[in-house]
Protein backbone atom coordinates (compact mmCIF):
# COMPACT_ATOMS: atom_id res chain seq x y z
CA UNK A 1 0.00 0.00 0.00
CA UNK A 2 2.85 2.37 0.87
CA UNK A 3 4.41 1.79 -2.56
CA UNK A 4 1.11 2.53 -4.25
CA UNK A 5 0.77 5.88 -2.41
CA UNK A 6 4.38 6.86 -3.30
CA UNK A 7 3.72 5.87 -6.93
CA UNK A 8 0.41 7.77 -7.01
CA UNK A 9 1.89 10.93 -5.50
CA UNK A 10 4.88 10.78 -7.92
CA UNK A 11 2.50 10.34 -10.87
CA UNK A 12 0.35 13.29 -9.71
CA UNK A 13 3.43 15.50 -9.32
CA UNK A 14 4.67 14.53 -12.78
CA UNK A 15 1.24 15.24 -14.30
CA UNK A 16 1.13 18.64 -12.57
CA UNK A 17 4.53 19.56 -14.01
CA UNK A 18 3.64 18.35 -17.50
CA UNK A 19 0.26 20.04 -17.73
CA UNK A 20 0.94 23.21 -15.76
CA UNK A 21 0.05 26.46 -17.51
CA UNK A 22 2.73 29.17 -17.63
CA UNK A 23 2.21 32.00 -15.18
CA UNK A 24 1.97 35.50 -16.64
CA UNK A 25 4.78 37.54 -15.10
CA UNK A 26 4.88 40.41 -17.57
CA UNK A 27 8.34 39.32 -18.72
CA UNK A 28 8.82 38.00 -22.23
CA UNK A 29 10.75 34.81 -22.80
CA UNK A 30 13.82 35.01 -25.02
CA UNK A 31 13.00 34.32 -28.65
CA UNK A 32 14.78 31.30 -30.07
CA UNK A 33 16.32 31.62 -33.53
CA UNK A 34 14.09 30.29 -36.30
CA UNK A 35 14.57 26.66 -37.24
CA UNK A 36 14.77 26.66 -41.00
CA UNK A 37 15.56 23.76 -43.31
CA UNK A 38 18.76 24.08 -45.31
CA UNK A 39 18.45 25.48 -48.82
CA UNK A 40 22.07 25.48 -49.93
CA UNK A 41 23.05 22.45 -51.98
CA UNK A 42 26.71 22.77 -50.98
CA UNK A 43 27.72 25.30 -53.60
CA UNK A 44 30.36 27.83 -52.59
CA UNK A 45 28.42 30.36 -54.73
CA UNK A 46 25.44 30.47 -52.38
CA UNK A 47 24.15 31.12 -48.90
CA UNK A 48 20.73 29.47 -48.68
CA UNK A 49 19.06 30.65 -51.92
CA UNK A 50 21.15 33.81 -52.39
CA UNK A 51 23.66 33.10 -55.13
CA UNK A 52 26.46 35.05 -56.79
CA UNK A 53 25.35 36.09 -60.28
CA UNK A 54 21.60 36.34 -59.59
CA UNK A 55 19.60 39.43 -60.60
CA UNK A 56 18.50 42.19 -58.22
CA UNK A 57 14.85 41.14 -58.52
CA UNK A 58 15.65 37.51 -57.71
CA UNK A 59 17.61 38.59 -54.63
CA UNK A 60 14.82 40.93 -53.45
CA UNK A 61 12.26 38.12 -53.73
CA UNK A 62 14.47 35.75 -51.75
CA UNK A 63 15.19 38.34 -49.05
CA UNK A 64 11.49 39.08 -48.61
CA UNK A 65 10.61 35.40 -48.14
CA UNK A 66 13.58 34.26 -46.04
CA UNK A 67 12.92 34.60 -42.28
CA UNK A 68 16.63 35.12 -41.59
CA UNK A 69 16.40 38.59 -43.21
CA UNK A 70 14.36 41.69 -42.31
CA UNK A 71 14.22 43.09 -45.84
CA UNK A 72 11.67 45.93 -46.10
CA UNK A 73 11.89 46.54 -49.83
CA UNK A 74 13.29 49.50 -51.70
CA UNK A 75 14.13 51.63 -48.63
CA UNK A 76 16.95 49.10 -48.06
CA UNK A 77 18.31 49.61 -51.60
CA UNK A 78 20.98 52.20 -52.36
CA UNK A 79 22.49 53.18 -55.69
CA UNK A 80 26.13 54.14 -56.08
CA UNK A 81 27.13 56.62 -58.76
CA UNK A 82 29.66 54.46 -60.57
CA UNK A 83 29.20 51.57 -62.95
CA UNK A 84 25.56 50.75 -62.34
CA UNK A 85 26.23 49.57 -58.80
CA UNK A 86 23.46 48.84 -56.33
CA UNK A 87 23.72 47.96 -52.66
CA UNK A 88 21.03 46.26 -50.60
CA UNK A 89 21.49 46.43 -46.84
CA UNK A 90 19.16 44.81 -44.32
CA UNK A 91 19.10 43.57 -40.76
CA UNK A 92 18.75 39.93 -39.94
CA UNK A 93 17.14 37.52 -37.47
CA UNK A 94 18.57 34.79 -35.32
CA UNK A 95 22.11 34.00 -36.40
CA UNK A 96 22.31 36.96 -38.82
CA UNK A 97 22.80 40.51 -37.54
CA UNK A 98 23.10 42.33 -40.88
CA UNK A 99 23.57 41.58 -44.58
CA UNK A 100 24.96 43.61 -47.49
CA UNK A 101 24.44 42.60 -51.12
CA UNK A 102 26.38 44.41 -53.85
CA UNK A 103 25.27 44.30 -57.47
CA UNK A 104 27.25 45.38 -60.52
CA UNK A 105 25.42 45.64 -63.83
CA UNK A 106 22.32 44.32 -61.99
CA UNK A 107 23.99 41.03 -60.98
CA UNK A 108 24.96 39.99 -57.44
CA UNK A 109 28.73 40.16 -57.35
CA UNK A 110 29.43 40.21 -53.59
CA UNK A 111 27.59 39.75 -50.35
CA UNK A 112 28.56 40.09 -46.73
CA UNK A 113 26.81 38.55 -43.73
CA UNK A 114 27.56 39.78 -40.21
CA UNK A 115 26.67 37.02 -37.76
CA UNK A 116 25.45 37.07 -34.17
CA UNK A 117 28.39 36.13 -31.94
CA UNK A 118 26.04 35.24 -29.09
CA UNK A 119 24.50 32.39 -31.09
CA UNK A 120 27.39 31.07 -33.19
CA UNK A 121 31.18 31.19 -32.98
CA UNK A 122 34.10 31.59 -35.38
CA UNK A 123 35.53 28.12 -34.83
CA UNK A 124 32.22 26.36 -35.53
CA UNK A 125 31.92 28.20 -38.85
CA UNK A 126 35.57 27.47 -39.69
CA UNK A 127 35.04 23.73 -39.10
CA UNK A 128 31.83 23.77 -41.14
CA UNK A 129 33.50 25.49 -44.11
CA UNK A 130 36.54 23.22 -43.95
CA UNK A 131 34.33 20.11 -44.00
CA UNK A 132 32.18 21.49 -46.81
CA UNK A 133 34.77 23.21 -49.06
CA UNK A 134 38.03 21.45 -48.19
CA UNK A 135 41.39 23.03 -47.48
CA UNK A 136 41.56 26.81 -47.24
CA UNK A 137 43.50 28.95 -49.69
CA UNK A 138 44.72 31.60 -47.25
CA UNK A 139 44.92 31.64 -43.47
CA UNK A 140 45.78 34.52 -41.15
CA UNK A 141 44.84 35.51 -37.60
CA UNK A 142 42.17 37.85 -39.05
CA UNK A 143 40.60 35.69 -41.80
CA UNK A 144 40.48 32.40 -43.70
CA UNK A 145 39.57 32.15 -47.40
CA UNK A 146 38.45 29.38 -49.72
CA UNK A 147 38.39 29.74 -53.53
CA UNK A 148 36.46 27.53 -55.93
CA UNK A 149 34.54 28.09 -59.17
CA UNK A 150 35.89 31.69 -59.38
CA UNK A 151 34.28 32.50 -56.01
CA UNK A 152 36.12 33.61 -52.88
CA UNK A 153 34.52 32.75 -49.55
CA UNK A 154 36.05 34.52 -46.55
CA UNK A 155 35.47 33.98 -42.86
CA UNK A 156 36.66 37.07 -41.01
CA UNK A 157 36.96 37.95 -37.35
CA UNK A 158 35.07 38.78 -35.27
CA UNK A 159 32.31 36.97 -37.23
CA UNK A 160 31.69 37.96 -40.86
CA UNK A 161 31.25 35.80 -43.96
CA UNK A 162 31.97 37.30 -47.40
CA UNK A 163 31.22 35.91 -50.86
CA UNK A 164 32.95 37.49 -53.87
CA UNK A 165 32.90 36.87 -57.62
CA UNK A 166 36.67 36.93 -58.32
CA UNK A 167 36.30 37.32 -62.09
CA UNK A 168 33.99 40.34 -61.79
CA UNK A 169 36.15 41.85 -59.04
CA UNK A 170 39.27 41.55 -61.23
CA UNK A 171 37.40 43.14 -64.15
CA UNK A 172 36.28 46.08 -61.99
CA UNK A 173 39.82 46.52 -60.64
CA UNK A 174 41.29 46.47 -64.17
CA UNK A 175 38.75 49.03 -65.35
CA UNK A 176 39.67 51.20 -62.36
CA UNK A 177 43.33 51.01 -63.36
CA UNK A 178 42.42 52.01 -66.91
CA UNK A 179 40.52 55.04 -65.63
CA UNK A 180 43.45 56.00 -63.40
CA UNK A 181 45.83 55.70 -66.36
CA UNK A 182 43.60 57.96 -68.48
CA UNK A 183 43.39 60.46 -65.63
CA UNK A 184 47.19 60.43 -65.26
CA UNK A 185 47.60 61.07 -69.01
CA UNK A 186 45.06 63.86 -68.85
CA UNK A 187 46.92 65.44 -65.93
CA UNK A 188 50.24 65.20 -67.79
CA UNK A 189 48.71 66.88 -70.85
CA UNK A 190 47.20 69.59 -68.69
CA UNK A 191 50.53 70.24 -66.93
CA UNK A 192 52.26 70.56 -70.31
CA UNK A 193 50.01 73.55 -71.01
CA UNK A 194 51.93 75.64 -68.43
Amino acid sequence: MKRFIVFLSTACLAAAVLFAQPVETGETAPVAPPVIPASNSGSIRAFRQLQIGMSIEQAKNILQKDPYFNYRGDPDVYFTPTRQQTLIECTGNGYIKRAYLQFVDERLFAFIIDLNEELIDYYTLYRTFEEKYGAFREFSPQYVTWEKQEIRLSLEKPLTVKYLDIKKFTQIKDEGRAVQTEEAKSLEQFLEEF
